[in-house]
């Protein structure tokens, strides 16, 4: 993102403003990149909930308690290729609380962190940022112009008299989004679970015992020669670490030159 010269002003704003609130979590001022002008200038002054996890702010107090609460997520993600992550063991993670997000992101596990902790995740609804990714993982030059991301106008001058919504107000957005979660986990992940694969195999992940046995008999065309040899991969290594080993072996480039190189 792009940076109104008033953001770290904001953001100083919205600092005193969850310092004194026990249950702001994260706090941003990017805005609403969607909204039109005469809706920025009503709305001015309104604080709604993050939809992003972009150019915040987070007080130690409640990293803490989230962080804990992602202890299961980043057993299943962490030492991973993240792209590759298991997306059906996130999502049958979820179903234990009758309630899921609608991604297995990160930023989704923390969404739902805060949800379970009764923290609310705030930012202005005024924009003090302009979003300018327009390729990545999740976006293209044509899905950017058709979000209008590029017509954003960050605010040049503070806003310095937010209305900061009451106990009962932040209570109200997080009764939204607990109600959002469970219609999600009802409507909508009956539907995704069948389409998930049942695992993924991601080549950062540690080696097992399966994956020396497969490994020496496709590349190799053999068995390991006795467990030892199982035992010093398994457990020990990545996938790509140790099959990068095996394709880099005398062993399997002898193979190669006498059974697939002609003469």
């Amino acid at each position: 993102m792009i940076l109104s010269p008033v953001y770290l002003e904001m953001m100083d704003i919205l600092r005193a403003y969850a310092e004194a609130s026990p249950r702001i979590a994260y706090f941003a001022a990017y805005g609403d990149h969607y909204a039109k002008p005469e809706e920025i200038e009503e709305r001015r002054r309104q604080l709604v909930t993050i939809d992003h996890h972009w150019g915040f702010g987070l007080l130690r107090r409640h990293w803490l308690k989230i962080n804990a609460a992602l202890a299961d997520y980043y057993q299943m993600v962490v030492g991973q290729d993240y792209t590759r992550r298991n997306h059906r063991a996130i999502y049958e993670y979820y179903q234990q609380f009758g309630a899921a997000p609608r991604g297995s992101s990160q930023d989704a596990a923390k969404a739902f962190a805060c949800d379970r902790l009764g923290l609310w995740r705030c930012r202005t609804f005024a924009p003090f940022a302009r979003y300018i990714g327009t390729t990545g993982a999740h976006m293209t030059p044509e899905a950017f112009e058709k979000l209008g991301f590029g017509k954003t106008v960050a605010l040049q001058e503070p806003i310095v008299d937010l209305d900061f919504p009451s106990e009962e107000r932040v209570a109200a957005f997080l009764a939204e989004l607990r109600r959002l979660f469970q219609e999600i986990f009802e409507k909508e992940l009956p539907a995704l679970m069948p389409t998930l694969p049942a695992r993924e195999l991601s080549p950062m992940r540690i080696c097992t015992p399966e994956d020396v046995r497969a490994a020496y008999n496709l590349l190799l065309a053999r068995d390991p020669e006795s467990q030892t040899i199982i035992d010093s991969h398994a457990g020990q290594k990545s996938v790509f670490v140790f099959i990068r080993g095996l394709l880099r072996s005398r062993e399997f480039n002898d193979l190669v030159k006498r059974v697939y190189v002609p003469d």
